[in-house]
């Protein structure tokens, strides 16, 4: 088709790359469908691609940054596509600083590490609390509009569960959260939660892992922050387990599992913070629950937390009503 509208020979063979390398799905009416993807001789990843964000793999050497500005030059020749300067930047590792600042001159991109990929922060080392505060910001901005409403503890327990609580809930899925981040959070919430603000000095009236039970458990139905993190995070064990067929699982295998079994498998000391981090979810993993039935079954991350938190119902007899009490005492005064 392209040939038949006379688009110029180099132009289809780039749009047939784009087309022939990565893995798709469609979405119709809502719902996705199937997946197509290239046929390949083995596993090299040369770019990565969702929506309008891409990421392009070079060695760190100018001679093949170079090529790589020649090939963005001869697409927006042939396209009418630029670049836009503005939001281009390049990431580098152990690289000397002659070459990049060499790098910097010829391609004008600036530099940034550590970067951010679909909002969430990628580094080489360790991730840390203050890269992590984003979580807390976007929660605070939140209280400080709910601050002027007139709400119960009832009010206040269902903002924090169905949107406080869900601010985290997308960078819980993609790593372990550090343990300040989850600090900060867990303040906030029971700040907001007592005392209708973003800020609170002391704990609260009830014990956290009173509150953190379920419902019928006699408490507010609230989860633990770090273990809902960890539970999260077991969906990529389970899917290690069960090789699922996706890229990602094929990279890992190629990569850092290769033959070795994967219940067994330890993570190298020279591997990056999120490996050694998942690894240890790993063996949490296996710590805590038949590792054959849980990779028989499907995986749901409620069913993990609850493996992780077991509720427990004769020590919180009392809670609910403490509960309820402290409800109609915060009710009266609002």
């Amino acid at each position: 088709m392209l040939h038949a509208f006379q688009f110029p020979d180099r132009f289809v063979q780039l749009i047939m790359i784009c087309v022939r390398t990565p893995r798709y799905s469609l979405m119709f009416n809502g719902s996705m469908h199937g997946y197509f993807e290239g046929k390949c001789a083995e596993l090299k990843l040369n770019h990565l691609m969702f929506g309008d964000d891409v990421i392009l793999f070079c060695n760190g050497v100018y001679k093949s940054i170079y090529y790589m500005l020649q090939a963005l030059k001869l697409f927006s020749a042939s396209t009418g596509l630029n670049p836009n300067l503005n939001k281009l930047a390049f990431y580098c590792c152990n690289m000397d600083d002659k070459e990049i600042q060499r790098i910097v001159d010829c391609s004008r991109f600036s530099k940034e590490v550590p970067f951010k990929y679909l909002g969430i922060p990628i580094c080489a080392k360790r991730i840390s609390g203050k890269e992590c505060m984003i979580l807390a910001d976007k929660m605070t901005a939140r209280i400080k509009v709910w601050s002027t409403r007139n709400l119960s503890l009832d009010g206040r327990a269902i903002l924090v569960n169905s949107v406080l609580m869900s601010i985290h809930s997308y960078w819980s899925q993609i790593m372990v959260l550090p343990k300040r981040t989850i600090r900060d959070i867990e303040a906030i919430c029971r700040a907001y939660l007592w005392e209708g603000q973003h800020l609170s000095q002391g704990p609260g009236p009830i014990a956290r892992d009173s509150v953190c039970q379920p419902k019928a458990a006699g408490g507010i139905g609230l989860r633990k922050i770090a273990e809902w993190n960890i539970a999260a995070m077991t969906k990529y064990v389970w899917a290690i387990a069960n090789k699922q067929d996706n890229l990602w699982i094929r990279w890992v295998h190629c990569v850092y599992v290769k033959e070795e079994a994967w219940w067994d498998y330890q993570a190298p000391m020279q591997a990056s913070w999120y490996w050694r981090k998942l690894i240890q979810v790993k063996n949490q993993v296996k710590a805590t629950m038949d590792i054959h039935q849980f990779a028989a079954v499907t995986y749901r991350i409620s069913n993990g937390y609850k493996a992780y938190c077991p509720p427990i119902f004769r020590k919180f007899i009392g809670v609910k009503r403490s509960i309820q009490s402290a409800s109609e005492l915060d009710f009266s005064i609002n």
